[in-house]
């Protein structure tokens, strides 16, 4: 019951929170995680701030959602954890960026061909992040 209570209630608090609040939680893995579910959620709003016609709101999500993602990135790289030696936060941050990418392909697919420019920059930028986590992960140990 109480699982069912937190997954209900996360979407409520994430809202509620901005990155500028993530950013000062302490725990680095926690915040790798939290900007994630952050771009995650932004995710649902920019589709809605887009349907209803909102141009300046839709490129700030956008921009939030690449902010996000470079939170993330930033992060586990301050952590000072090797991802081949302790690839937990490294390959739960690859999956939800993941889950991330292929909303934003979703989305690029819904928008008009005037509007397609700026969806494809800002998933170019967390393709390349995501590329990085994975050769993070699959790095061979050095000789």
């Amino acid at each position: 019951m109480r699982l069912y209570l937190a997954l209900l209630l996360t979407p409520l608090f994430l809202s509620a929170m901005d990155l500028a609040s993530i950013a000062q939680e302490p725990n680095l893995e926690r915040r790798s995680q939290l900007s994630l579910e952050y771009a995650t959620t932004t995710c649902t709003t920019l589709k809605d701030a887009y349907e209803k016609g909102d141009g300046g709101a839709w490129r700030k999500n956008l921009r939030d959602i690449s902010d996000a993602s470079d939170l993330s990135k930033d992060s586990l790289a301050a952590s000072g954890k090797i991802a081949r030696k302790d690839p937990r936060a490294f390959k739960r941050a690859e999956l939800s960026l993941r889950q991330v990418l292929r909303r934003l392909e979703g989305f690029r697919d819904f928008v008009g061909a005037q509007d397609r420019a700026a969806v494809e920059e800002v998933r170019d930028h967390l393709e390349a992040i995501h590329d990085d986590l994975l050769k993070q992960i699959m790095a061979r140990k050095p000789k």
